[in-house]
């Protein structure tokens, strides 16, 4: 599929919010119920209250285009390493070159420092991950855990 997302204005982040709870449950369950379903399978209730247990705003950015809300960014920035702890974009912007120049952005803001993620192993995002320079370090049973060395 052609890159459309480079024609396309860049994206900005904005802080989340507690209003934003709605979005952050539909992105969840949009990107993630078909691998978490394979893995432990899916309950909406047991879902919610894991989502409301673990929702703290602060920690995450809003990802828009043309103020449109598109997807969820929560990135640790930690002494030895940055964490890309979630992202999250909607259907509609997967697979046109948003998602990497995301976490090429991380990845160029990281600078001397690496990169590191977990991903589900059900989920396809690993592949991306690869062609942007990620490999694995190590899984267990549900995740496997990357690493980008600093360019």
């Amino acid at each position: 599929m052609a890159d459309i997302f480079a024609n396309m204005n860049s994206y900005s982040l904005r802080p989340a919010t507690k209003t934003d709870f709605a979005f952050l449950q539909k992105l969840h369950k949009l990107t993630l119920k078909p691998y978490v379903e394979q893995i432990w399978g899916w309950n909406d209730l047991q879902q919610e209250k894991l989502l409301c247990d673990r929702f703290d705003p602060a920690k995450l950015q809003v990802i828009q285009i043309e103020s449109e809300d598109v997807g969820v960014l929560q990135v640790e920035e930690k002494i030895e390493q940055i964490f890309l702890a979630n992202i999250l974009l909607l259907p509609e912007w997967q697979g046109k070159g948003l998602g990497s120049k995301i976490v090429l952005d991380i990845i160029v803001r990281a600078g001397n420092l690496p990169v590191t993620l977990t991903v589900l192993k059900p989920n396809p995002a690993k592949s991306l991950y690869e062609r942007l320079g990620f490999v694995t370090t190590n899984e267990d049973e549900v995740r496997y855990f990357m690493k980008r060395i600093a360019f």
